[in-house]
């Protein structure tokens, strides 16, 4: 996963605007997962301090999760063919050899 142009260039640099969309997007759904299990789940019984990091948590998790699951090469092959804009780039410089 390199850059023709410039061997070992991680595709972070290669790419900048993919990596921060890619981060973006995982932040999204774990903001709408943590959002959702907000909603289900009745948490005004604990107190705040409990529920804020159990926010957070779940988010941090969720966020994770998503971030590794779109780092995986399978899911950025299916990403690359059906999401381009949500690709790591790589598909691009396979393009241009």
């Amino acid at each position: 996963m390199t850059n023709q142009s410039q061997p070992g260039q991680p595709t972070q640099v290669a790419h900048p605007w993919r990596a921060v969309l890619r981060t973006f997007v995982a932040a999204v759904v774990g903001a709408a997962i943590t959002w959702l299990a907000g909603v289900g789940i009745d948490l005004e019984t604990l107190e705040p301090a409990i529920t804020e990091s159990i926010t957070y948590g779940l988010f941090t998790l969720v966020t994770g999760v998503v971030t590794g699951v779109l780092a995986h090469p399978a899911v950025n092959e299916w990403v690359e063919r059906f999401l381009p804009f949500l690709a790591t780039g790589v598909h691009t410089e396979k393009e241009q050899n």
